[in-house]
């Protein structure tokens, strides 16, 4: 019969399908075994794009191929009682007679015999799309259908969640079923399908799967968009992102929960609680939470739910585009979520996560930019004791040494020289000593922080301490009486040293930020002098440090006139410094119902009036201190296009290169 043959193109298809390889295997073994098939239902999910229905489209041709029969049905193409769907199984099964308008009892035993009559001849597969709308039938599949069907009948479900509850009650259902999860694809796997989707060249191939996340449906449209790229001049090659989401909200079917969807996409975790403080306090019902959780591109973690990566950056991008004031009001509504938070949370040091959150939402471009991965458990802090001192050693020569080879040249020279002759053994012999080192999952050192408390005990070394001495030389006597009175409630740090070995790596920063962020949550104040680099004063002013004013040292270089920073987070001035962040980046302090007032232009905003759009977001991302790579990644497009757009922006500006810039905007 044409039926069971298969065109080219039908042929062709598996030549496209990749990273799905061990789902193959077992699909093949099941059709050419002898044996009895154990797991004889197969639970194929994952997230909406993951390639589900292509997959149940390879087992189909691996059938067909094999000689057997591939009974497919969509849930949406059926009513959902029994009688209807032993109706449709029958009329695939080629019984057009009168069991195909039976009664629901007569056209079940109609499908089991035709079933068991097949099956003598040939091993059967019975696929059921879109699962998760079959709830209603769910029970009756399982006792009524499924466990009568013959030894080498195989039933697969696809949906976006495993079986679960009775089919795992039973220890009898638990060995019959096999979950089968798809996830995404891994740069190895991607490289291939996009060398056969004829994307030649590799750095390309590597920027759409940072771009995707090796997600198979995104990597599809991505590489449409890759081919208009080459052949129509499109430098960004986005149009992917808006297709996928478009797909992703065909499940959504009121306008009610995309509503909710737009407000879940500015947090990156949530819970009824946080998504209805969002929604400018409106609560959401249990049912319309519960429906929001449901669907594919949302899933649960440890903090709450979140909706999946590429979801999130591209429903909140098309609302900065056609709704941004709702937008901002979205982000003022986040920013003042973890703003309470963290001023209601004991000031014990806890509060770390919530501060990170609230920073994502009101620190300067590179603060957002480290705090933005979620991942945080590859590298942990140590104290550091007698059997680490000599990696510690071991480590300050080598961040020294990278001096000689690195490109930055002096901003460098002067962040390396805060490490220059440190005594380090000497410190680590004080008993109140907190040097710490980072370690990633290996072990190998990877940082290291020496952060001084400031107090009664301390206050005779600080004093002799080449950075430590300029600020304590500054200090009122009431200010010094405070930092040595034994009755005081608050506490004060002296940062003389945070390193990582990589600064361009978010995951590491975000370890050394970390050791910030709850010292602001320990109801103290924290002092720090780090080197003259525009950059550093920058992040440190995102952060809510500013300058000690009138006190000033040469200590680097013995020449550049250097600030020293205070951040003072005792009692309640912590929260004035998260207001002040939150008005600085033009965020109102509330709930977020309030119009974000317009920020006063900078000089930056005036120079960049010559520009268009996309080279303005790329010159305020690098003035920022992140690198090309970071841009891009954090715009969705092409290293080499981040660098073709600063080409022409600082030739608009007049400019030479980065520096230059920064040395006019200062």
């Amino acid at each position: 019969m044409d039926y069971y043959l298969l065109s080219d193109i039908q042929s062709s298809e598996g030549n496209f399908l990749f990273g799905r390889e061990q789902e193959l295997r077992s699909y093949k073994q099941f059709l050419t075994s002898q044996t009895q098939q154990r797991e004889f239902v197969w639970s194929l999910y994952g997230t909406g794009g993951m390639g589900k229905t292509t997959l149940l489209d390879a087992f189909r041709r691996l059938s067909i191929r094999h000689g057997g029969l591939f009974i497919a049905m969509d849930s949406r193409e059926f009513i959902h009682t029994p009688q209807d769907f032993c109706q449709n199984l029958l009329v695939q099964l080629g019984d057009t007679g009168e069991n195909a308008s039976a009664s629901e009892e007569i056209a079940v035993e109609g499908c089991l015999k035709l079933i068991k009559q097949i099956a003598k001849e040939k091993p059967i597969t019975i696929a059921l799309d879109t699962y998760e709308e079959m709830h209603a039938m769910d029970d009756w599949l399982r006792e009524h259908l499924f466990q009568w069907l013959p030894s080498n009948v195989l039933a697969v479900v696809a949906g976006r969640k495993p079986l679960e509850g009775r089919w795992f009650h039973s220890p009898a259902w638990r060995e019959r079923v096999k979950p089968i999860r798809l996830d995404s694809l891994d740069e190895e796997q991607t490289n291939a399908y996009l060398a056969k989707c004829g994307v030649g060249d590799s750095d390309s191939r590597h920027e759409i799967w940072k771009k995707t996340r090796g997600h198979p449906l995104a990597l599809s449209l991505a590489a449409a968009s890759n081919w208009l790229q080459d052949t129509a001049g499109d430098a960004d090659g986005e149009e992917w992102l808006p297709r996928l989401v478009e797909q992703w909200l065909r499940e959504v079917p009121s306008e009610a929960l995309r509503e909710w969807i737009q407000i879940a996409s500015v947090l990156r975790y949530f819970d009824s609680e946080t998504i209805g403080f969002i929604g400018v306090g409106e609560p959401i019902t249990s049912a319309l939470f519960d429906d929001l959780c449901g669907f594919s591109f949302v899933r649960k973690t440890s903090r709450g739910w979140t909706l999946h990566d590429l979801m999130r950056e591209a429903v909140g991008k098309m609302m900065m585009e056609r709704t941004p004031d709702k937008y901002r009001r979205l982000l003022a509504g986040c920013a003042n979520l973890y703003m309470n938070r963290i001023v209601q949370s004991p000031r014990d040091g806890s509060a770390v996560w919530e501060v990170r959150e609230c920073f994502y939402y009101i620190g300067g471009a590179s603060i957002r930019w480290i705090v933005s991965p979620t991942d945080n458990e590859s590298y942990v802090w140590e104290r550091l004791g007698r059997h680490s001192l000599e990696e510690a050693k071991r480590y300050l020569q080598q961040r020294l040494e990278q001096v000689q080879s690195s490109p930055d040249g002096q901003l460098t020279t002067l962040d390396i020289m805060k490490m220059k002759d440190f005594p380090i053994r000497e410190v680590m012999e004080k008993e109140w000593q907190s040097i710490k080192l980072l370690r990633d999952l290996a072990g190998a050192v990877v940082g290291l922080s020496v952060i001084y408390p400031v107090n009664a005990s301390t206050l005779p070394y600080l004093k002799m301490e080449p950075l430590a001495s300029i600020w304590i030389a500054s200090l009122s006597a009431e200010a010094y009486g405070e930092l040595t009175d034994p009755a005081s409630k608050h506490s004060c740090w002296f940062i003389r040293l945070i390193d990582v070995a990589e600064p361009a790596n978010p995951y590491m920063s975000i370890k050394a930020l970390e050791l910030i962020f709850s010292m602001m949550v320990s109801n103290g104040s924290i002092v720090t002098s780090p080197p003259p680099d525009p950059i550093m004063a920058e992040s440190h002013s995102s952060l809510g440090f500013r300058e000690v004013p009138g006190v000033r040292h040469t200590y680097y270089d013995g020449s550049t006139p250097t600030p020293i920073f205070l951040l003072d987070a005792r009692g309640d001035k912590l929260q004035g410094v998260i207001e002040g962040l939150l008005q600085q980046t033009g965020l109102c302090p509330g709930t977020g119902s309030e119009a974000p007032p317009a920020a006063p232009e900078s000089k930056l905003d005036k120079l960049l009036k010559e520009l268009t759009e996309r080279e303005q977001e790329i010159i305020r991302l690098a003035v920022a201190g992140m690198s090309n790579a970071a841009i891009g990644k954090s715009l969705f497009i092409a290293e080499v296009t981040v660098k073709k757009h600063l080409r022409s922006a600082y030739g608009k500006l007049q400019v030479r290169n980065r520096a230059d810039l920064l040395r006019v905007l200062l």
